[in-house]
Protein backbone atom coordinates (compact mmCIF):
# COMPACT_ATOMS: atom_id res chain seq x y z
CA UNK A 1 0.00 0.00 0.00
CA UNK A 2 1.22 3.46 -0.86
CA UNK A 3 1.93 6.19 1.63
CA UNK A 4 0.26 9.51 0.74
CA UNK A 5 1.81 12.87 1.58
CA UNK A 6 0.05 16.24 1.45
CA UNK A 7 1.03 19.76 2.57
CA UNK A 8 -1.66 21.43 4.73
CA UNK A 9 -1.23 25.18 4.23
CA UNK A 10 -3.68 26.21 6.97
CA UNK A 11 -1.59 24.56 9.69
CA UNK A 12 1.76 24.76 7.84
CA UNK A 13 2.19 21.04 8.45
CA UNK A 14 2.55 17.87 6.44
CA UNK A 15 -0.08 15.11 6.40
CA UNK A 16 1.34 11.63 5.84
CA UNK A 17 -1.08 8.70 5.76
CA UNK A 18 -1.36 5.05 4.89
CA UNK A 19 -4.24 2.59 4.67
CA UNK A 20 -3.83 -0.76 6.41
CA UNK A 21 -6.10 -3.74 5.72
CA UNK A 22 -5.73 -5.01 9.31
CA UNK A 23 -5.98 -3.17 12.63
CA UNK A 24 -3.07 -5.09 14.21
CA UNK A 25 -0.63 -3.84 11.55
CA UNK A 26 -1.92 -0.27 11.94
CA UNK A 27 -1.41 -0.49 15.71
CA UNK A 28 2.18 -1.68 15.13
CA UNK A 29 2.78 1.34 12.89
CA UNK A 30 1.41 3.70 15.56
CA UNK A 31 3.67 2.09 18.17
CA UNK A 32 6.70 2.54 15.87
CA UNK A 33 5.81 6.20 15.32
CA UNK A 34 5.51 6.78 19.07
CA UNK A 35 8.82 4.97 19.67
CA UNK A 36 10.41 7.30 17.12
CA UNK A 37 9.24 10.31 19.13
CA UNK A 38 6.02 11.28 17.40
CA UNK A 39 3.58 12.70 19.96
CA UNK A 40 0.01 11.50 20.54
CA UNK A 41 -1.35 14.71 19.01
CA UNK A 42 0.61 14.05 15.79
CA UNK A 43 -0.63 10.50 15.17
CA UNK A 44 -4.20 9.39 14.49
CA UNK A 45 -5.69 6.02 13.66
CA UNK A 46 -9.18 5.77 12.20
CA UNK A 47 -11.29 3.07 10.60
CA UNK A 48 -13.36 3.39 7.46
CA UNK A 49 -15.79 1.34 5.51
CA UNK A 50 -15.57 0.61 1.84
CA UNK A 51 -15.62 3.63 -0.43
CA UNK A 52 -15.92 4.37 -4.13
CA UNK A 53 -12.64 5.52 -5.67
CA UNK A 54 -12.29 7.93 -8.58
CA UNK A 55 -11.62 5.04 -10.96
CA UNK A 56 -14.93 3.39 -9.99
CA UNK A 57 -13.48 0.59 -7.88
CA UNK A 58 -14.88 -0.16 -4.42
CA UNK A 59 -12.16 -1.48 -2.08
CA UNK A 60 -13.14 -2.97 1.29
CA UNK A 61 -12.74 -0.97 4.48
CA UNK A 62 -9.61 -0.76 6.55
CA UNK A 63 -7.67 1.33 9.01
CA UNK A 64 -5.89 4.61 8.22
CA UNK A 65 -2.90 5.93 10.16
CA UNK A 66 -2.44 9.70 9.75
CA UNK A 67 0.56 11.72 10.91
CA UNK A 68 0.37 15.53 11.02
CA UNK A 69 3.88 16.86 11.53
CA UNK A 70 6.53 19.30 10.37
CA UNK A 71 8.20 19.00 6.99
CA UNK A 72 11.38 17.89 8.75
CA UNK A 73 9.68 14.90 10.39
CA UNK A 74 7.39 13.96 7.50
CA UNK A 75 10.10 11.95 5.69
CA UNK A 76 10.67 9.90 8.85
CA UNK A 77 6.92 9.28 9.20
CA UNK A 78 6.78 8.21 5.55
CA UNK A 79 9.67 5.78 6.08
CA UNK A 80 8.07 4.26 9.18
CA UNK A 81 4.72 3.81 7.46
CA UNK A 82 6.21 2.14 4.39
Amino acid sequence: MAVEWQHVALTASERVERDFPERARAEEAVAMLHSAGFADDEVRMTTHGGRLLEDGTFPPGGVVVVVMTSALRAREAERLLT
